[in-house]
């Protein structure tokens, strides 16, 4: 089996747990989730054969994860695999990060579905009409910050009305005041919304109760640190490849990963520290939904 880059292990295992179509956008700088597109005039799911033509025609391109390491363009492969299915692969052969998303699979699972009349199709890319990236950019932001409180982060965010990255700014309708900003711009803005919220009181990050608790202890509250990490995933900014190490852990008993997740979401819960010797050993303190089975980790 190929081994991937530990930066893309949390990605792929979401990937292969999400029921939708899920593409890397540049424009939010990480993984999200869009709406299956539907015919405008007949309301039928396209043909999952036809999928790379229908994001042709709109000249966008779908991103795979190595979108996450470089500036450079990365659209993925279509392609038929041995069973017949339809496929969209990393844009490298033989695959670089992992991605594989089966769009035959995702035609008879996905919840989600759009007409996307708001995006052209190539004949009439002269019309007036261009697509608002930035109006549907800060729709997501607000969406998650909306949700945050409730006691989760989306990891894979639905990415309402977004069918991909534009090939030309051509088709970027223009913010007042200036043209669309850049990731790394987005990024830059984020970070410094972030420094001025700190110093706000806030209400706490609260944690959902887990129905299925055999292998998981109940959190503590989160400290400092940690909501710092769930904050940088609640905004969009990421993380780095130290602190997504606990998303996804092994169980020294039973010798399984765990992370809980539920649908298109990771559920962000924090390992109790505060009894002897609970918690994870040889760490400094990323709780981030990682557990280990009755509180004690491999080698403790």
């Amino acid at each position: 089996m190929p081994t991937y880059p530990e930066i893309f292990r949390v990605s792929r295992a979401l990937q292969c747990a999400n029921t939708e179509l899920s593409i890397f956008s540049r424009e939010l700088g990480e993984t999200v989730s869009i709406a299956y597109p539907i015919n405008r005039v007949t309301g039928d799911r396209i043909v999952a054969r036809q999928l790379k033509d229908w994001v042709l025609r709109r000249k966008v391109i779908w991103e795979c994860f190595c979108a996450l390491v470089t500036e450079q363009r990365t659209p993925v492969r279509f392609e038929t695999n041995h069973w017949g299915h339809s496929m969209a692969y990393c844009h490298q052969y033989p695959s670089h990060c992992g991605f594989s998303l089966n769009l035959s699979e995702a035609r008879e699972t996905a919840l989600l579905e759009s007409r996307y009349t708001h995006v052209l199709t190539r004949v009439y890319h002269n019309h007036h009409q261009l697509m608002d990236l930035h109006g549907l950019v800060v729709r997501v932001h607000h969406d998650r910050v909306a949700a945050t409180p409730n006691g989760h982060a989306e990891l894979f965010p639905y990415f309402e009305d977004y069918c991909g990255t534009p090939t030309s700014s051509a088709l970027i309708q223009p913010r007042r005041g200036g043209a669309v900003r850049t990731r790394r711009q987005f990024s830059a803005a984020r970070n410094i919304s972030l420094q001025h919220q700190i110093h706000r009181p806030s209400a706490p990050l609260r944690f959902p109760s887990v129905a299925d608790d055999t292998h998981i202890e109940l959190a503590s509250p989160t400290s400092s640190t940690e909501q710092g990490v769930l904050h940088s995933l609640a905004e969009g900014r990421g993380i780095t490849s130290y602190e997504h190490i606990g998303l996804l852990e092994l169980c020294g008993n039973c010798q399984r990963m765990f992370a809980a997740i539920t649908g298109h979401s990771l559920l962000l819960q924090v390992v109790d520290t505060s009894g002897g010797g609970a918690g994870r050993s040889g760490k400094t303190g990323f709780g981030v939904a990682g557990f280990w089975r009755g509180g004690r980790s491999p080698g403790s």
